[in-house]
């Protein structure tokens, strides 16, 4: 058996592998016995005990407390380890084999529809507040699991990721949730509630997180939720301990913005009867748990396994952390195949079609593949008068890096093109601008021919793009979608971007300036563009205005130029098709 689960204190890696021994609870009736061994094992101070739980093992700890019944699927593993061995910190976070295999719901949408009315009758029944209803999807195994699990570290890292391997089974998590932390007497659980999705923009990013906050849907949710697990740690806490130390914190992940909240007590007592008291995570189920569960038992088609259970490890001195498994595949290595779960809290003003979307957009954490890229800034450097427009080039550049949470320090930056500067003093200078994810900077120099004039010619792209695709409104070093447009046309010298509402955007190196009866016009960066600094600039000299432009308004312009702060104002023609 082998387990690998990120320290969220450090960012690195934790190693678990030679395993003395297994401690594995075919099913619930198993649990009591398992947790007799656990609490031996872990009062001699020599073991480190890592694995998972499945969310099946419930009633294994509370027998009040219902779920469906696995197949063959063990409701707990738990290694016993003699030592642990830490990683780097990028040590998991490579590219690699993504997940190309299709993945089928195991549920219809109409059935997922009726599954969502029943909710409603318990709800309006007052049976249950909320229900977390969930399904899974599956297909075929990847060729290589550890690898796949370092591609979703990689492109969706989460504070808890954890791989497991029992042998039967691979466990790919890369969950953000934190469900239990014990450091001597302390205990803390960390539920999520409430989410938004991330903006396209830092403008926009920033309205929704503020949204998010005010939300009172989402705070009902999640002080709910926090009520839920003071419940449960009040069972063994010490008297008067249990505290909200916060409640509706905002935490921005790669997709969305979370609401969390942290709950601490003290506790005297040891994990087997944490885990009895506290699992599954009330994050997971609805309230209240145990009717909910009923429900979910009921409703849901088939067993979550590993899906909401828990990861984690307990170190000899009986300290440890388990995460909530969301955003968790499992391989199984025998059939060939793999499931992922997902899901959502169901209330009563939730609509079936929006909630079905999100579940399948969830599942894109394990097909979906984030860029290696560094953040770009294009600067004009010219002898005398220096770098032109600097202040509104770090402007972007710290938006950007404040949106993809990049380090970002403007007076390191200054003195970097200070320094970049001096090595030129002639001519007029290309400065390509460099902030990698760590906050390293690179540059070129390339120098500007000032005799290259004349006009440029541009057509139209084959193909629209995505005014949702983030990466138009940020500078950067990936340009995918810039190059497939410039590569769908030829006898050009560039080309000019449309998205799927037909509005013309950019080129593929500048923004467009459109005279129309007399008055110059660009598209608003809404349209899904970059917001150049040459624009701006134009714009509050009252050179330029914005309004919604579409491939006709440049047909039959009377001027067209193309816009960017190293060649300024480009006069361009469009070919005809």
């Amino acid at each position: 058996m082998r387990v690998i689960l990120k320290d969220f204190r450090t960012s690195r890696w934790i190693l678990f592998e030679n395993a003395a021994h297994t401690l594995v609870a075919s099913c619930p009736a198993d649990i009591t016995s398992l947790l007799a061994s656990l609490h031996e094992i872990v009062a001699q101070q020599r073991y480190y005990v890592a694995g998972y739980i499945a969310y099946e093992a419930a009633p294994g700890f509370d027998q009040a407390l219902t779920t469906k019944k696995t197949d063959s699927f063990p409701v707990i593993c738990l290694g016993v380890f003699a030592e642990a061995l830490y990683l780097p910190e990028n040590s998991m976070e490579v590219p690699g084999q993504a997940y190309e295999n299709t993945l089928t719901p195991s549920i219809t949408e109409p059935e997922y529809f009726r599954s969502i009315k029943k909710i409603k009758q318990y709800l309006e029944s007052g049976d249950t507040y909320q229900v977390n209803y969930t399904f899974r999807l599956q297909g075929d195994a990847p060729r290589d699991g550890f690898s796949l699990f370092q591609r979703l570290c990689h492109s969706q890292p989460g504070n808890y990721s954890a791989y497991i391997d029992t042998g039967q089974h691979e466990i790919l998590s890369v969950s953000p949730e934190l469900f239990l932390h014990k450091e001597g007497q302390d205990l803390f659980s960390k539920p999520m509630k409430g989410t938004i999705q991330r903006g396209l923009f830092l403008k926009e990013d920033d309205a929704l997180a503020e949204k998010l906050k005010r939300s009172e849907k989402a705070q009902a949710e999640n002080v709910m939720i926090v009520d839920m697990v003071r419940h449960d740690l009040g069972r063994i806490a010490c008297n008067g301990s249990v505290r909200v130390s916060s409640l509706m914190d905002i935490e921005k992940y790669p997709t969305l913005w979370q609401m969390t909240s942290t709950i601490h007590c003290k506790t005297p007592v040891a994990w087997d009867r944490i885990l009895s008291s506290a699992f599954p995570a009330a994050s997971i189920t609805g309230a209240p748990k145990k009717r909910t569960m009923e429900i979910i038992a009921d409703l849901e088609c088939s067993p979550r396994n590993i899906y909401t259970g828990a990861l984690g490890y307990i170190d000899p001195h009986g300290d440890g952390r388990f995460s909530v498994a969301i955003r968790s595949a499992l391989v199984n290595k025998k059939k060939n195949t793999i499931e992922y779960g997902t899901g959502g809290g169901i209330v009563w003003d939730s609509h079936p079609e929006d909630e079905y979307e999100e579940c399948l957009l969830k599942s894109k954490v394990l097909t979906g593949r984030r860029p290696d890229f560094d953040l770009l800034e294009t600067i004009r450097m010219d002898r005398g008068s220096g770098c032109f427009l600097l202040d509104y080039h770090l402007e972007r550049l710290s938006q950007s890096a404040r949106y993809f949470d990049y380090p970002f320090d403007e007076h390191s930056i200054r003195k970097y093109i200070e320094a970049v500067s001096l090595q030129h003093p002639d001519g007029t200078w290309k400065l390509r601008l460099l902030l990698s994810r760590k906050g390293n900077l690179t540059h070129e120099s390339i120098p500007v021919d000032p005799e290259v004039r004349g006009w440029c010619r541009v057509r139209f792209a084959t193909d629209p793009v995505d005014s949702k695709d983030a990466f138009l409104y940020h500078k950067t070093t990936f340009r995918d979608v810039y190059q497939s447009a410039r590569a769908s046309v030829n006898d050009c010298d560039d080309v000019i971007l449309w998205n799927e509402r037909g509005e013309v955007t950019e080129s593929s190196v500048a923004n467009l300036m459109v005279e129309i009866h007399g008055s110059w016009w660009t598209p608003p960066v809404s349209s899904g563009l970059l917001a150049g600094t040459y624009r701006r600039h134009a714009i509050e000299r009252g050179n330029l205005k914005e309004r919604v432009l579409f491939r006709e308004d440049v047909e039959k312009s009377t001027s067209l130029r193309l816009a960017n702060s190293v060649r300024m104002e480009i006069p361009a023609i469009l070919l005809a098709e």
